[in-house]
């Protein structure tokens, strides 16, 4: 009996030996309670009245309709499929599109574009018709602005044409789009109809709408919402208890939050290093943007997020608009400890560590396609949003308190403007 027990008990050993996942985080941002106080200007209490997530990894962009998501996707296909060469003759169209219709459209805009008030109306009309690629718009008004600040008339008048140039390229590679895609209908390839698509055009549009219907489930998930309610209310209350309260009498405020992620990836050579007892290490970025409005109990989500991205429009930057950026830098073995050893350099909150845990590394395009539900082949309806949001954007450990010295950066900035 004796000896059995001793099997058991060495066997259980090994398999928590095997099972096994030793952890070290180290966090840093750019935001955070300690560097962000609250300004003596502010002399109002408030309270945190709701948080609204932005749709997946649209860092202040207007999230399209399902219709204009499938124009969209139809046009990025597009794009790389020119670039890797896949388009047949029928859509070769493209040069001579551009050399001629676009050339003709970009000297009129130019010229029009001479008065910085038409230049202005003339990028908000690019990001309304154009709605992908916005972010990138967005830096180069930026740029323009600061352009204009400092009177740099050569570099304000680049960025006009740079902004010009590529809503002109846009529109060509748009026409082009809708040849590409009678090339789609055209294409009946036996396996395509042997899943139940007539052509290939129909296929890839099932495809675009599966995945729209995948992300926008995230602005819609009440868990994902709760879990960064409650981790900004706790930071709110515990780092600015003077200017948060619960109180019903408390101004209150609501948050719109969007975020963007990225990761590093590794191949199979390094997991097999972590099973061998190495710690491999894994860096995770988080681009949070807010915005932060008094009194908005009236206002449905679709207003409060059109006001946001127009207001990303203006220069100098709207006061209730913040930003940070959040890196976690995580070390993880197998078998061996070795990581709790710990990762050196500076953290910006306590390193954690974690034993006997799985699921908190090496997260990857396998494991973001799975947790989004991107295809039409498996049911993946199992797979909750909060899920994907927990492995790939939120960390408890420092989440909260980014985005609540970000409301407090913006209520500063705000009682400031008051102030002039």
């Amino acid at each position: 009996m004796k000896r059995k027990l001793t099997i058991v008990g060495f066997t259980v050993c090994f398999m928590l030996l095997l099972d096994g996942c030793y952890s070290c985080a180290r966090y840093e941002a750019n935001v955070r309670p300690d560097t962000v106080k609250p300004s003596a200007a502010v002399s109002d209490k408030y309270r945190l009245d709701r948080i609204i997530l932005a749709p997946y990894n649209l860092v202040g962009l207007q999230m399209p309709n399902e219709e204009e998501y499938v124009k969209i996707s139809w046009i990025v296909k597009a794009f790389q499929d020119l670039g890797e060469k896949k388009l047949d003759s029928g859509v070769k169209m493209l040069d001579s599109y551009v050399s001629e219709v676009t050339k003709k459209e970009f000297l009129q805009l130019m010229k029009e574009c001479e008065n910085d008030k038409h230049f202005i109306n003339f990028v908000k009309k690019f990001t309304k018709e154009i709605t992908f690629g916005n972010q990138e718009v967005l830096k180069l008004l930026q740029a323009y602005y600061e352009a204009v600040e400092i009177d740099d008339k050569e570099h304000k008048q680049e960025c006009k044409k740079t902004m010009i140039s590529a809503y002109c390229g846009l529109k060509g590679l748009m026409k082009m789009t809708e040849e590409y895609k009678k090339a789609h209908v055209n294409d009946t390839d036996g396996l395509i109809k042997r899943l139940g698509y007539q052509n290939s055009c129909e296929f890839f549009e099932a495809i675009f709408r599966h995945e729209y219907n995948a992300y926008i489930r995230f602005c819609q998930d009440e868990k994902c919402t709760k879990m960064y309610y409650d981790a900004i209310q706790a930071s709110l209350l515990n780092n600015y208890p003077n200017v948060f309260t619960n109180s019903m009498d408390a101004t209150p405020i609501t948050v719109l939050v969007s975020y963007k992620y990225k990761y590093e990836t590794h191949s199979y050579d390094h997991g097999l290093l972590r099973i061998l007892g190495f710690p491999i290490t894994q860096k995770v970025e988080v681009t949070y943007q807010t915005r932060i409005v008094p009194n908005a109990s009236g206002k449905n989500k679709d207003e409060l997020w059109n006001e946001y991205y127009e207001s990303r429009l203006e220069y100098p930057p709207a006061a209730q608009n913040s930003g940070a950026i959040r890196q976690r830098d995580m070390w993880t073995s197998c078998v061996l400890p070795i990581s709790l050893l710990g990762i050196p350099g500076k953290t910006d909150w306590p390193k954690k560590r974690e034993v006997f845990t799985e699921g908190t590394f090496a997260i990857s395009p396998n494991d973001e396609k799975y947790a989004l539900g991107e295809s039409l082949f498996k049911d993946y309806n199992f797979v909750q949003p909060i899920t994907f949001i927990q492995n790939f954007v939120f960390d408890p450990v420092c989440d909260g308190d980014i985005i609540a010295a970000l409301i407090m950066r913006s209520l500063n900035k705000m009682a400031a403007a008051e102030l002039k």
